[in-house]
């Protein structure tokens, strides 16, 4: 296989606004990880890749995501020219980590990711040639990439796909705004800065995908890290993702209050008719399906009882008590 290989300058451009946006950004927590798990998998379906989220390795370390090449008698195999983008990559293992906004990828990252690849080599008793590590940030790692060391080296092969030279294990960086937004929809969207454009025409397509489970769970984090621009009315809602976010069994159960309340400002008024049945009535139904989700549908008379409280104070308490519960008997009994 051949391929252009472009050698990277590393240029002093002016990214000075860095820190003060990963400062910023830290200041409030959001669930990245969950989104960039369904956005992942998704811009790599047809890669015939098992994806498994928060892996651990034998050496009791975290990855963020592990992804193994499914080998069937089925499945031809192609080779890396068939193959599109981040796929070309992929080895029969390969070891991801995400960075998001407010995080940064350091050369101590990358050093890591390698010896978790070595250490799972070790285990496993499969040759280094299997295995990959592979690096998704949002923002471009230009101090990472200064700080290599020196028989190292940067290649660029494609727009937002760099490989490190030199390790002993395949290393490739994706830059995620750098990626091709055609081809990469999911990873390239997961960001708290969202358009009403990009909004728009997401909500189209989670019309065509509803019964896509993995899409509808990357709509509700999608959604949930730009909660705050939904809440100032700097992004509307529609119908069709607010039916994506009720139906969904997964996501964001804060942004299910803020659209069942009827409280989120970019919510388009008279469109959502019908969502929005008054706030006790609705976050007292969020309790009741709250709990039947993380164990089982409450008996009768406690839900009738959940029904009749109409303090908002006190819904909001029992909204938080049933997040942390053990079980449905300790909630009946602290809320007599």
């Amino acid at each position: 296989m051949s391929r252009k290989k472009q050698r990277v300058v590393i240029s002093d451009n002016k990214e000075s606004a860095d820190n003060k946006r990963s400062k910023e950004s830290a200041k409030e927590k959001i669930y990245w990880h969950q989104g960039f798990g369904a956005a992942l998998e998704i811009d790599l379906k047809g890669s015939n890749c098992e994806f498994v989220p928060e892996y651990q390795i034998p050496s009791n370390s975290i990855v963020d995501m592990l992804i193994k090449k499914i080998k069937s008698s089925n499945i031809i195999e192609n080779d890396n020219n068939a193959q599109v983008g981040l796929a070309k990559y992929l080895h029969d293992v390969t070891l991801c980590e995400y960075k998001s906004l407010r995080e940064t990828l350091s050369i101590e990252s990358i050093m890591r990711l390698n010896d978790l690849c070595r250490r799972y080599c070790r285990r496993k008793k499969i040759s280094r040639k299997s295995i990959s590590a592979l690096f998704l940030t949002t923002r471009f790692p230009r101090e990472a990439m200064e700080n290599l060391p020196k028989k190292w080296s940067i290649e660029k092969v494609e727009p937002g796909i760099y490989n490190i030279i030199g390790p002993k294990f395949s290393t490739t960086i994706a830059v995620l705004n750098q990626l091709s937004k055609k081809t990469y929809v999911c990873l390239t969207n997961l960001k708290n800065n969202l358009s009403q454009k990009q909004l728009d025409a997401l909500a189209k397509e989670s019309v065509q995908r509803e019964a896509d489970y993995l899409f509808a769970e990357y709509i509700q984090w999608l959604l949930s890290i730009n909660i705050n621009k939904i809440k100032k009315g700097e992004i509307k809602m529609n119908p069709e993702l607010m039916k994506v976010i009720e139906q969904s069994p997964s996501g964001s159960l804060m942004l299910k209050r803020y659209i069942k309340r009827g409280e989120a400002k970019g919510i388009v008024k008279g469109e959502a008719k019908g969502i929005a049945k008054g706030k006790s009535e609705a976050r007292a139904e969020d309790i009741i399906r709250f709990l039947t989700r993380r164990f089982q549908e409450p008996p009768k008379k406690l839900q009738r009882q959940i029904m009749s409280v109409h303090d908002l104070e006190q819904l909001d308490e029992l909204i938080d008590f049933a997040a942390t519960c053990v079980s449905i008997g300790e909630f009946a009994t602290a809320f007599n």
